[in-house]
């Protein structure tokens, strides 16, 4: 496969892209508890508080839809007079993209974990816990199925690499199957 440096931020951009989108659908499930609690924060709305914590989700997702569909600029940007340097490799291009998307997917999984180590720190670093009531508790709960819902949406990409690989090729050209079969060279001996 020969590739331009432009094309590689393209393909970094959209793991960016994705990244965040994971990140904020993880989000989601503090919305969830906030449905399941049903409290009212601070003398505010529970309407209010899901109202603002759904708009920023969506604007986070929207913001990674737009960088996934339009990297371009953010690429020119970057790479400046060096965008159309070449580089030739063995991978083809389905390939290269289900390694990024599986790296996506890892460093989503790492990322959850040293949370969930932060969180597990913090918990051993607080001996009277037991006085602190139900609202710490229902919080650090929280705080562990969050990591959890990360860390399986972590693992989700990365097993699952190769075929939402295929999914988004399809939504992008329709039927045709992605090229993820190297040429080799002809030797000469079937003319």
């Amino acid at each position: 496969m020969r590739t331009s440096m432009y094309s590689i931020l393209c393909i970094v951009i959209r793991c960016g892209a994705l990244a965040v989108a994971l990140n904020a659908l993880a989000g989601l499930w503090r919305v969830v508890d906030l449905v399941v609690a049903g409290e009212v924060l601070n003398g505010g709305s529970i309407s209010t508080l899901l109202t603002g914590t759904l708009f920023l989700v969506m604007a986070t997702v929207l913001l990674a839809l737009l960088l996934w569909l339009f990297p371009g600029p953010l690429a020119r940007l970057a790479t400046g007079r060096s965008s159309q340097q070449v580089f030739e490799s063995p991978i083809s291009a389905a390939e290269l993209q289900w390694i990024a998307v599986s790296v996506v997917g890892v460093l989503t999984v790492l990322d959850a974990l040293l949370g969930l180590y932060t969180w597990i720190a913090e918990g051993m670093s607080r001996p009277d816990a037991r006085v602190i009531g139900d609202e710490y508790h229902r919080q650090r709960m929280l705080d562990i199925s969050y990591y959890v819902v990360k860390i399986v949406l972590g693992l989700a990409f990365t097993l699952g690499a190769k075929g939402l690989t295929g999914f988004l090729h399809r939504i992008r050209h329709g039927a045709q199957p992605p090229v993820s079969q190297i040429t080799q060279p002809s030797d000469g001996a079937d003319h």
